[in-house]
C-alpha cells in the first residue's frame, strides 16, 4: 500500500494531488490529509477527512506532498507582515512533519518567478515577497530531504489551470471569463505578455508519479505557448461570445513568464497522456469560476 501525506489538501493544488492520486490505477493507497481548515476535504464526490494533528499514529509514509502556502493573490489581504509570518509557520509545520513523518520521497511546489529575476523589475512587493518565500521555501525542503535522505521531487510552476482553482477571477484566463460574461474584456497588460498553461491535475500527477517511483527530479510546467490577446479570443470562442477587447500597448519589452522546457510533455508521454487543449483548459476553469 502506498501512503501519501497531502498538506495543503484543501487548497488548489493539494485538491489537484488528490485528484491526481485518484486518477492513478494502482488502488493500494492510503492518503492521509492535512489542512489548516478544519473542513472534511471533498474531491470527485468523495469526501476525505482532516488528519492535522494526528500524526503520532502514522508510520511507513511513502510520499510526503508539501503544497499548504498562502498565495500571492492574497498578500493584500493580510498585508506583508502577516502574510510572510502565515507561510513561514505554514513551512515550518511541514518540516517539523516530514520529519517526524521520514517520508520515502517528498514533493513540493516552487515558483519560476524565483527563477525569473527580470519578471520581477517593476512589480510591486507583493511579487517580491512572494518570490522571496518561495526561495525559503525551497532551500528548507532540500535541507530537509537531505537530512532525512529523502528523494526530493520540485515542481517549477510558471501558469496553471484547473477546476480545483480558488477565486479563478484573479488570474489572467479566469479575469478574461469573468470580464466577457460582463460584456467586456480590457486588457490591463501594456506590452506583450507570453504564457504557457498546464493542467493542475496532470502536472501534480507527474510530480506525484516520479515520487512513488523513487525518483529525484525538478519539472518545469509546460503546455502550449499563447499571447494574452489570442488566449482572450479563445476564451470568447469558448464562450461563443463577441465581446469587444481593448487593450493599449506601450513600446515596452515582451512579458516572456513561461518556462522553455518539454520537459513536462515528456514526462506526461510517458504516462500515456498529452498536455490538456487550452479549449478544455478554459472550460475547466469557467467552471472553477461558477464554483467560487
Amino acid at each position: 500500500m502506498k501512503k501519501i501525506v497531502i498538506d495543503g489538501a484543501s487548497g488548489w493544488m493539494g485538491r489537484s494531488t488528490i485528484q491526481a492520486a485518484l486518477e492513478f490505477e494502482f488502488s493500494d493507497q492510503d492518503l492521509i490529509l492535512f489542512s489548516s481548515s478544519k473542513a472534511t476535504i471533498e474531491v470527485s464526490g468523495k469526501l476525505f477527512p482532516n488528519q492535522l494533528g494526528r500524526t503520532g499514529s502514522i508510520k511507513d509514509v511513502d510520499v510526503y506532498v508539501h503544497t499548504a502556502f498562502v498565495t500571492r493573490e492574497h498578500y493584500g489581504k493580510y498585508g506583508e507582515h502577516e502574510y510572510v509570518t502565515r507561510n513561514l509557520q505554514l513551512l515550518d509545520h511541514s518540516i517539523l512533519q516530514i520529519e517526524r513523518l521520514r517520508p520515502k520521497s517528498i514533493v513540493f511546489l516552487s515558483s519560476g518567478i524565483a527563477k525569473s529575476q527580470d519578471y520581477l523589475i517593476g512589480k510591486d512587493s507583493s511579487y517580491r515577497t512572494y518570490a522571496s518565500l518561495k526561495q525559503i521555501e525551497a532551500q528548507k525542503m532540500r535541507l530537509a530531504a537531505t537530512k532525512i535522505e529523502a528523494n526530493l521531487v520540485e515542481g517549477v510552476l510558471f501558469s496553471a489551470t484547473g477546476t480545483y482553482m480558488k477565486d479563478p477571477s484573479t488570474f489572467a484566463i479566469g479575469n478574461i471569463l469573468h470580464q466577457a460574461l460582463q460584456g467586456e474584456i480590457r486588457l490591463r497588460a501594456n506590452r506583450l505578455v507570453w504564457r504557457r498553461y498546464c493542467d493542475s491535475i496532470q502536472f501534480m500527477k507527474v510530480l506525484l508519479k516520479s515520487a512513488i517511483s523513487g525518483r529525484n527530479l525538478i519539472l518545469e510546467s509546460g503546455g502550449a505557448l499563447i499571447e494574452l490577446r489570442d488566449l482572450a479570443r479563445q476564451c470568447l470562442t469558448v464562450l461563443g461570445l463577441q465581446t469587444s477587447i481593448s487593450w493599449q500597448p506601450e513600446d515596452l519589452p515582451p512579458d516572456l513568464y513561461f518556462s522553455r522546457s518539454s520537459k513536462f510533455e515528456l514526462e506526461l508521454a510517458e504516462l500515456g497522456e498529452t498536455s490538456l487543449a487550452l479549449e478544455d483548459q478554459i472550460l475547466n476553469t469557467l467552471q472553477a469560476l461558477k464554483d467560487f
